[in-house]
């Protein structure tokens, strides 16, 4: 299991290059390690959160997998829109994770 220290760095480096490549409006580390909670087998929850987004979700999914390899496999991209999120789960993921990145105006 990875302590909290080196997740937070490897989950800081993987927000880094989503923030370059598509300008989120938040890169968010949530789930068991953000909680506290992570066991041997957790992965990295990271909430790339965009707003009205119009693109095609498996070509960005691809790219967000792409940009793991380099940093770590233990990385779970989750894509949210916060613009059609009836849930209430983008919201629940801003205030009980971490933020690492956040879009530039």
């Amino acid at each position: 299991m990875l302590d909290k220290e080196t997740v937070v760095k490897l989950a800081e480096r993987y927000a880094l290059e989503v923030v370059k490549m598509l300008n989120p409006q938040a890169v968010v580390l949530f789930g068991s390690y953000a909680k506290g909670t992570a066991k041997v087998d957790s992965d990295i929850d990271i909430a790339v959160i965009l707003n009205d987004f119009t693109g095609d979700y498996l070509e960005i999914y691809k790219q967000l997998y792409r940009l793991r390899r380099n940093i770590s496999a233990d990385i779970e991209p989750v894509l949210l829109d916060s613009s059609r999120d009836d849930s209430g789960f983008v919201a629940e993921v801003l205030k009980t994770g971490q933020i690492l990145g956040t879009h530039s105006n």
